[in-house]
C-alpha cells in the first residue's frame, strides 16, 4: 500500500515537464558558435495531425508485471493569429486503447467532445501561455481523474469516507487553471518545450528548476540539462535532449506532505517509509523542425524507483508523440 499510494502522487501531483531554460547556472562550452532559434511561424488554418501514445510499465523486485498502452490521435490547429499571439486548437481524436484495464475507463471518459477538445493560446514564438476554455472543461477533467483515482484507491482504502477524504486535495488541485494545465494536459508542456529560445549548438545547458507544490508545501527542486544536436540545416531538423533529476528529499517530503492532506497519519508510518530510497529521473528527446517550430517525434519518459525494505518498485510513463506525415 506505502509504495502504490507513493506512486499515486508522483503520477498525479508531479505532472508538469520541466520547462524551456528558466534558470541557467551553468553552460559547457562547445567549438561551435551556431545558434538554433526555436520560434514559431505558423498562420490562420495550420492543420496537423499527431499519434500520440501513453505507455505506463512497472516492475515489482525487477520483475515486468504491468504494461498499459493508451494510443490517441491530436488535431492541432492554429485558429487565430496576431502580432504578440496564437491561438490553437488542440482536438483528441478517435482515441483508441491497446491494452490494459483502463480500456473501458477511456470508453467513458471520451464520450463528450467537449473533453476532447482544448483552446489555448500562446506568445509570437510559439511558448505555452495557457488554456482558454478551461473551466469548461474542468468538470470533464475532475471526472477522468475521480474515476482513475477512485480505482487506484478502491484497492487500498475500505471506507467510502476514507476514499473522499483521499481524493480531497485531488479534487482542490484539478479545480484550478494550473492543476489544468500542468496536471491534467501536460503533453502541451512537451510540445512546445523549447519555444521561445535559442540555443548554441553541442553545447550543454545546466540549470535548476523549481517544481511548485499542489499540497501547500515547498515544492521540489530538480537539475535539468538542455543540449541540441544533429542539426540539419537544409531542412531546418535538429534534436532537442532533455533530462533532469528531481531532488529525491524533496519528493519525499511532498508525498508525505500529500499523504497527510488525504486523511493519513505519517507520524504513525513506520520509518522505513520515511526513509525509503526514491529517484525520479526523466529522459526525453525532441526531433524538431525549428524553422517553422513543429515537432516531428517527442519521445519522452519519466522513471521512478522506490527502495523499501522487502518492496523494490520501478514504473515508467513515456509519451511518444508522431507527427502523421501527409
Amino acid at each position: 500500500m506505502r509504495v502504490n499510494l507513493i506512486f499515486v502522487f508522483l503520477c498525479f501531483f508531479f505532472g508538469k515537464p520541466s520547462y524551456g531554460q528558466d534558470h541557467p547556472i551553468e553552460s559547457t562550452p562547445a567549438d561551435s558558435t551556431e545558434l538554433v532559434p526555436f520560434v514559431a511561424y505558423w498562420s490562420i488554418g495550420d492543420s496537423f495531425e499527431f499519434n500520440m501514445r501513453k505507455i505506463e510499465i512497472r516492475w515489482e523486485d525487477d520483475i515486468l508485471v504491468k504494461s498499459d498502452t493508451l494510443s490517441r490521435k491530436i488535431q492541432f490547429e492554429v485558429i487565430d493569429s496576431t502580432e504578440t499571439m496564437y491561438k490553437v486548437k488542440w482536438r483528441f481524436k478517435r482515441p483508441k486503447i491497446d491494452e490494459g484495464i483502463a480500456k473501458n475507463l477511456f470508453k467513458t471518459l471520451t464520450k463528450e467532445d467537449l473533453y476532447t477538445t482544448v483552446i489555448y493560446t500562446t506568445n509570437e514564438l510559439g511558448e505555452f501561455i495557457g488554456v482558454e476554455n478551461w473551466e469548461a472543461i474542468r468538470k470533464n477533467m475532475l471526472e477522468d481523474m475521480e474515476l482513475t483515482m477512485r480505482r487506484k484507491f478502491g484497492k487500498y482504502m475500505g471506507s467510502e469516507e476514507d476514499i473522499e477524504n483521499a481524493m480531497k486535495p485531488f479534487r482542490e488541485a484539478y479545480s484550478t487553471k494550473e492543476g489544468i494545465e500542468e496536471l491534467a494536459l501536460k503533453e502541451l508542456f512537451y510540445f512546445h518545450f523549447p519555444m521561445g529560445y535559442e540555443y548554441e549548438v553541442d553545447e550543454t545547458y545546466e540549470y535548476e528548476e523549481f517544481l511548485s507544490s499542489f499540497v501547500g508545501g515547498e515544492g521540489m527542486r530538480g537539475v535539468a540539462k538542455v543540449t541540441i544536436d544533429n542539426v540539419d540545416q537544409d531542412n531546418g531538423i535538429c534534436r532537442v535532449t532533455h533530462e533532469m533529476q528531481v531532488n529525491p528529499e524533496d519528493a519525499m517530503k511532498e508525498t508525505l506532505l500529500l499523504l497527510e492532506e488525504m486523511g493519513m497519519d505519517t507520524d504513525t508510518m513506520d520509518e522505513s517509509m520515511k526513509t525509503a530510497g526514491l529517484r525520479m529521473d526523466d529522459f526525453n528527446t525532441f526531433i524538431y523542425y525549428y524553422d517553422y517550430g513543429l515537432p516531428m517525434t517527442i519521445n519522452t519518459s519519466r522513471i521512478i524507483d522506490i527502495d523499501l525494505p522487502g518492496e523494490k518498485v520501478k514504473r515508467e510513463e513515456k509519451f511518444i508523440i508522431d507527427l502523421v506525415r501527409n
